[in-house]
Order: structure tokens, then C-alpha cells, then sequence
């Protein structure tokens, strides 16, 4: 398991390569409230980053993008998924997606 103490930056490592997918479930071990912050570089339309949490509409992001997730509250127990997501034809951009946990609120 991994334990995030602080900001974390998580950055996808499939650059280049076709109809691949990079995944990452975080699961809440206590009560906690954080946001993101995002930065893709891909083929518009075709690549995807997408973040999907219980009481959190999802994320569907493609092209160049800079941006910030609204507050997310996990429940202990629950999970963030945070995935990648690139077609088989041509590279884009940098092929990839960086993503900065920003810790609010753990209780518990």
C-alpha cells in the first residue's frame, strides 16, 4: 500500500505507446477531503484523462489542459480513480498527464 502524507504528484508513464491505459485506484484509509491539480499533454479527442470518485462527477479531459478539481471527500473505504487513456494512432503533446494530490482534512 501507499500512504500520502503530503502533495503527492503522480505522473502516467505509457508515452508512445498505442492503446494503452495507465491506472491508478487510491482507496481512502481514514475520512479525508483534497483536491487535484492536473496537467495533460495529449492527442485532443482521443487520449483521455479521466478522475471518477463516489459524490464526485467525472473528469473527461483531452488535449493540452491545465486545471483544478473541486474538493473530493473520501470516506474511509472508498477510492479515487484516476486513469489515462491512449488510442492507437498517432502521439500528441507529451503523451502524458500529471496529476498533484493537494491533502485537505483527514480525520479519523
Amino acid at each position: 500500500k501507499w500512504i500520502i502524507a503530503d502533495d503527492a504528484e503522480l505522473t502516467s508513464d505509457i508515452y508512445h505507446q498505442s492503446n494503452a491505459t495507465a491506472t491508478v485506484r487510491l482507496v481512502a484509509l481514514k475520512n479525508v477531503t483534497f483536491s487535484f491539480n492536473y496537467v495533460v499533454s495529449s492527442e485532443s479527442r482521443y487520449d483521455r484523462f479521466s478522475a471518477s470518485a463516489p459524490n464526485y462527477s467525472p473528469e473527461d479531459i483531452s488535449g493540452e489542459k491545465t486545471g483544478s478539481s473541486a474538493d473530493i471527500s473520501l470516506s474511509e473505504g472508498e477510492e479515487l480513480v484516476l486513469m489515462y487513456s491512449k488510442d492507437g494512432s498517432v502521439n500528441n503533446g507529451q503523451d502524458k498527464v500529471v496529476v498533484t494530490l493537494v491533502l485537505g482534512d483527514v480525520n479519523g
